[in-house]
Order: structure tokens, then sequence, then C-alpha cells
């Protein structure tokens, strides 16, 4: 089974593409947090939400620009309960319906990505190729799922269950939120 964590990029949606870039250069800005890292021509490069700004003024900064707070925030997330128990959630039935329809498509999870790195730092072992997080039944202690979560059987005992271990793939993806103008107010297309 393999699993692909979707980390939103803050609900980026079209609305985003309504408001205009305030951002100019020689002022500081406050980070809200730090999306992802990066390393670019052998540089560590961090994406950064801007605080009051709109995700489209998201940027890649280089670590030297980042204070020691926001590095240790994004390296030691602390996220709400609210939050874990929502990602938890999404992740069980997640498990659940792939399970459910024998499906050899891989599960798609969407988390955000602070929740993500609560949940599974310092677990599972990278792949071969370096392209995945290999976890193993384990290695999502931290989600507090049910005994039997990771096995869908029947009176008889008989059904399927997850193959161990899991093939994580992480990677940014944007909201598929859409909106419009309608009479000159945005309005959230269902």
């Amino acid at each position: 089974m393999a699993v692909h964590f979707y980390r939103e990029l803050n609900n980026l949606s079209t609305a985003d593409f309504l408001v205009e870039n305030r951002k100019k250069r020689g002022k500081f800005y406050q980070a809200e947090r730090i999306i992802s890292r990066r390393t670019r021509k052998r540089k560590v490069e961090y994406l950064v939400k801007w605080s009051g700004y709109s995700s489209l003024d998201n940027s890649w900064e280089p670590e030297e620009n980042l204070n020691a707070l926001a590095l240790r925030t994004y390296w030691n997330p602390q996220p709400t309960a609210e939050l874990v128990s929502a990602g938890t959630d999404m992740l069980h039935t997640a498990i659940l319906d792939n399970l459910k329809s024998k499906s050899v498509f891989p599960t798609v999870v969407n988390f955000r990505h602070d929740v993500f790195r609560y949940l599974f730092k310092d677990r599972g072992v990278e792949s071969e190729d370096g392209r995945h997080l290999l976890l193993n039944r384990d290695d999502f202690s931290r989600c507090k799922l049910p005994p039997e979560w990771d096995q869908l059987l029947d009176r008889l005992g008989n059904g399927t269950k997850v193959e161990f271990p899991v093939k994580a793939k992480l990677f940014l993806s944007q909201s598929p939120k859409t909106h419009k103008v309608i009479g000159g107010k945005i309005v959230l297309m269902q």
C-alpha cells in the first residue's frame, strides 16, 4: 500500500489571485510559519508563509535569513490537539476506504505539514532511492488509531490488511478551492 501525504500550501485558492503583492524591498516581515524545506545549488531554503499576506506571497528564503525560533518551530512542530485529531481521522478514513475498495492505486491523505512532521518525526526509514519514507506499523503509534486500524475483517476473519512498510511520498499541493468574483464579491464555488 502506498500512501501519498499531500501537504496543503496554505489553502492556496483562486481568491488569492485577487490580492495585490504588497511586499517591498528593504523591510522586515514577520513569518507566520515555515511550510517546507528544499536544497537548491547546495543551499538550504525554506518556503515561508508571511504573516498578513496571501499564499501567493510565500517565498523560498535561504536558511540564514530565518531566526532560530522559526527554524525550531519548523523542526519541532506543536500543532493543536484538534489539528492532530483531524489529521489522524483523515488518515484512518483513507486507510479504511482503501481496504474496502481493494484498490491498487495509492491512497491520498491531505495532511498539514506541521501535523505530518509531528506525527512522523524520527519515524520510518528513507527508501533506497530517497523518494519515499517507509513506515512500519509501529511508526503510526503517535496517531492514536484504534487497535485493529490496519485491517478490515468480516465475522469469519476474512478480509484485507495493510502491507507494511507503507510507502509515504511527501509533496506540496494546492488546495482545490475555487472562487469567482460575482457582483464585485468573492464567492466560494461548490
